[in-house]
């Protein structure tokens, strides 16, 4: 595949992802504020922390899917196509197997949901029903079908299941939105993503058919002996990642809710929710560079690797770092103004929430290419790691300083280890050079993003911001005078200069997409 066809694929998959997360946005602030003003921080509280849960189950997944995934790149290349039979049959079993393993763990789990759930008062909520909701929810999705999708992101055409997961999207959302408007019925707003969520794996499942009629074939000859050995030795070094991502990303609420309250699980996830929205309009850029990385490892250079790397780290940090700016200056005023000031953090917390979206973003290339380039064992214990240390300085930490505790702890354990260990790997495995580079590169942009983030933290802080237009305009010279700084500082490096000629292609595309 040519860097031309790489990158048209990698176009087309953000193009179609930033459609779809602009209309979620819209639509999920829309839901959200009805959500707590009809139900309040105590449901708000449940969403939040049984969704941690369910993500703690889902480590049963193990990273099957990526482990798949990743075995699937040579033989699309290579048009192999009984390989890619029985990688697909591989994939459906252990599908199902992983959706019973999750539904049994997760029943499991509901005699101890009592000793996680604290209300502040008296309520009467069937909090029992609501996680069993939750799980079902979970769990449709590997019966479902689900697994079928895996070869059209392989395939690099992700933006054909993205049509449909916006549609749907937005179906949900307008239907959620009429139940709590009309009804006030949180068991009926759980119960229609559950509907919706078959229909549509049942759709791509039927797309994913068509398109790839050899997925269809019953004549599905077994892997060898030592292709299922290569690939459950990914599975083991990515089920530590998964332990160590759900860990990093989902033990903040339980612990939380059990040190502190599950009230305050729904104050912290209006913040989340907004980071999360924020990391998803940046992420959906970065995962469609995925198939195409794992194409580039398997065809190209060293050197070429590197080249395309470099300019992956600029974009990657001029992106973080405007957005952490704007997250740790406009989070408090944006809720002041939405939900109002009784639902504000501390500025301490901000920043703390805006680092624990910096710190694994600004690692976010380095990660692309250890997943894209199947570097799973060579850093599997890393992730345990990772997972064990997150877990015990939050504990510690929310003990001794509250709220912040958690939110540190997370950093500290992703600094100690994945920022150790992770780059090593990647610049030995990958590009043959010295990781002194990565981390010179990176102490450099970390001492203008801190200057520049205080900065403007400071002079916001100064005004006070009573509307959206307020926020807005301040928002805007924010995000100006942001982009101007580092467009002086990086405006002649080749980097830029490639980038600058990407953005004019890609949007030359848009232009080509509106029209059809």
């Amino acid at each position: 595949m040519t860097a031309n066809s790489r990158i048209e694929k990698t176009q087309y998959n953000f193009i179609y992802s930033l459609i779809n997360n602009i209309m979620v946005t819209i639509l999920g602030f829309v839901t959200r504020s009805i959500f707590v003003s009809s139900l309040g921080t105590t449901y708000l509280g449940l969403n939040g922390l049984f969704t941690n849960v369910l993500s703690l189950l889902s480590l049963a997944e193990l990273g099957i899917g990526s482990a798949i995934t990743f075995s699937l790149y040579k033989p699309i290349a290579e048009n192999d196509s009984e390989k890619i039979k029985s990688l697909m049959g591989l994939y459906k079993k252990a599908y199902q197997m992983i959706g019973w393993i999750i539904f049994l763990l997760g029943c499991a789990v509901i005699p101890v949901l009592k000793y996680i759930v604290k209300f502040d008062s008296e309520i009467k909520i069937n909090y029992y029903l609501i996680y069993f909701m939750f799980l079902i929810n979970s769990v449709m999705s590997y019966w479902f079908f689900a697994y079928r999708s895996v070869i059209i992101y392989a395939n690099q055409e992700g933006y054909i299941t993205t049509k449909v997961e916006t549609l749907f999207n937005i179906l949900s959302s307008l239907l959620q939105f009429i139940v709590i408007l009309l009804w006030k019925n949180y068991y009926l707003y759980l119960i229609l993503p559950i509907i919706l969520n078959v229909i549509k794996n049942i759709i791509i499942s039927k797309i994913a058919g068509k398109k790839y009629p050899i997925i269809n074939e019953k004549d599905i000859l077994p892997l060898r002996k030592e292709e299922r050995t290569g690939i459950f030795e990914n599975v083991f070094a990515l089920s530590l990642f998964r332990i160590s991502g759900v860990v990093y990303g989902a033990t903040d609420n339980i612990i939380i809710s059990t040190w502190i309250g599950t009230s305050i699980v729904g104050i912290v996830s209006n913040y989340t929710m907004i980071i999360q929205l924020v990391t998803s309009y940046v992420s959906m850029f970065f995962q469609s560079m995925y198939a195409s990385i794992g194409n580039l490892n398997a065809s190209e250079t060293r050197e070429y690797k590197f080249v395309v790397f470099r300019r992956l780290q600029l974009l990657n940090f001029w992106i973080y770092c405007y957005c952490t700016i704007c997250l740790g200056c406009f989070l408090n005023p944006c809720i002041k103004i939405w939900l109002g000031s009784q639902y504000c953090l501390q500025n301490s917390t901000v920043i703390l929430l805006s680092m624990v979206f910096l710190v694994p973003g600004l690692n976010n290339v380095i990660n692309i290419y250890k997943d894209a380039c199947g570097l799973f064992k060579e850093v599997q214990f890393r992730a345990l790691a990772t997972a064990v240390l997150n877990l015990l300085v939050s504990v510690v930490l929310v003990n001794i300083i509250g709220l912040n505790g958690v939110f540190l702890g997370t950093i500290v354990a992703y600094l100690t280890t994945i920022y150790v260990v992770d780059p090593r790997v990647v610049f030995k495995k990958v590009f043959a050079e010295r990781v002194s580079l990565y981390y010179w590169d990176l102490v450099k942009k970390m001492g203008l993003f801190i200057l520049m983030f205080f900065v403007f933290f400071h002079l916001v802080a100064q005004i006070n911001i009573e509307n959206w237009i307020e926020l807005f305009l301040v928002y805007f010279i924010v995000s100006i005078l942001t982009n101007a700084i580092l467009f002086l500082i990086y405006r002649r490096t080749k980097e830029f200069e490639y980038l600058i000629s990407i953005l004019k292609n890609t949007l030359q595309r848009v232009k080509k997409i509106y029209k059809n």
